[in-house]
């Protein structure tokens, strides 16, 4: 008798196999459906409240870091109030590395830090109005109110002179070159004091235009201004556009400092924050200039990239906003100076200004 042990052997038929695949796919489905679902709504829950641009590579001792900090604070608060001093006294190059550094700690700190409820909610995406300056190999985002009008001129005349076409918006290149660009040009930003900042603005668009009266003047008086009664004993709420409305700077920054006035996403340009407006934690800047400084900061950028420091930052220009920044301030409600500190608490933060204190000169 032929006897065969495989044919003893209870073979398994073809639907027991497709079986077995077939739970098999399904687990990996489903388990891949959740881990997806899982990790997008953690990124859309944690990071929303973060800071985009994370450094694991980089470390940073704490004591030496708060030495670094002071020092950029100090050295910000004494140039602002003396700006005299900034010839003799200022190092451009311990001065740079001092900014970036702290710039780039903060922005690592905050990445980390799930309980900090001082960074705005939302990151722009879009940074088309950053300019753009090919011959230069420049990338520069325009603060208003930090000599804005001066520099986006003097660039547009360097790169007529150099015969390189116009200044252009980064907005108008293809994302393939925008992202060549932002990987290999210099990306400078100059920053100034937010409060001195906003005294600016208010000096320009308040005291000597009549468009941001018209547009925002009624409102401010008719809701921060402490009314005089009329002939009916009631307060006046309606204002012509003739009228002429004279805003208080203590008015205006009551307008800044209401909770229902954002100072991030969709805020006016020149007073918008610029951790909102040029996004520093998104784009890894390599040049920091500090408004009170710029006299030795402008000029250096031009000589690094090779170009000729064009004759608005020959010289040292004094700005006449700090002496009505401090006669405005030394007599105003210290409460009302804290939360404009707290509205701009990320610009402070970020760029190494120390926390408002103009009873002091």
């Amino acid at each position: 008798m032929n006897f065969s042990i495989r044919n003893c052997k209870k073979r398994p038929g073809r639907y027991k196999v497709l079986s077995s695949i077939f739970w098999m796919f399904l687990v990996w489905f489903v388990w891949k459906q959740h881990y997806v679902f899982i990790k997008k709504h953690f990124d859309n829950g944690r990071h929303q409240l973060k800071y985009r641009y994370r450094a694991p590579d980089w470390s940073f001792d704490v004591e030496e870091m708060d030495r670094i900090q002071k020092k950029v604070e100090n050295e910000s608060a004494c140039f602002m109030k003396h700006p005299e001093d900034v010839m003799d006294k200022y190092n451009f190059e311990v001065a740079q590395q001092g900014r970036l550094t702290l710039l780039r700690h903060e922005c690592s700190f905050r990445a980390d830090d799930d309980d900090t409820k001082y960074v705005p909610k939302h990151v722009p995406k879009d940074l088309n109005h950053i300019l753009v300056v090919d011959c230069l190999r420049l990338v520069f985002c325009q603060v208003r109110k930090v000599s804005s009008v001066t520099w986006r001129m003097s660039l547009e005349n360097t790169a007529k002179k150099l015969g390189c076409g116009a200044v252009r918006l980064l907005g108008s290149y293809s994302n393939r070159e925008k992202r060549a660009i932002m990987r290999d040009y210099t990306k400078a930003i100059f920053v100034r004091e937010p409060i001195e900042r906003l005294v600016s603005a208010w000096r320009n668009k308040f005291k000597r235009g009549n468009s941001y009266q018209i547009v925002y003047g009624p409102m401010i008086v008719g809701k921060y201004r402490r009314q005089p009664l009329s002939d009916d004993r009631t307060p006046r709420k309606h204002y012509d556009k003739s009228d002429e409305l004279n805003i208080t700077f203590k008015e205006f920054a009551s307008f800044i400092i209401d909770p229902d006035v954002s100072v991030t996403t969709g805020a006016d340009m020149h007073w918008q924050d610029v951790y909102t407006r040029c996004a520093p934690c998104d784009v890894k800047y390599n040049f920091i200039g500090h408004f009170e400084t710029r006299s030795i900061d402008a000029p250096m950028l031009f000589k690094k990239l090779g170009a000729v420091v064009p004759p608005a930052f020959e010289k040292n220009h004094t700005s006449e906003t700090l002496g009505v920044l401090f006669r405005e301030l030394r007599n105003f409600p210290t409460e009302m100076v804290m939360k404009l500190y707290t509205k701009y608490f990320v610009d402070y933060r970020l760029f190494g200004y120390p926390r408002p204190n103009f009873t002091q000169v």
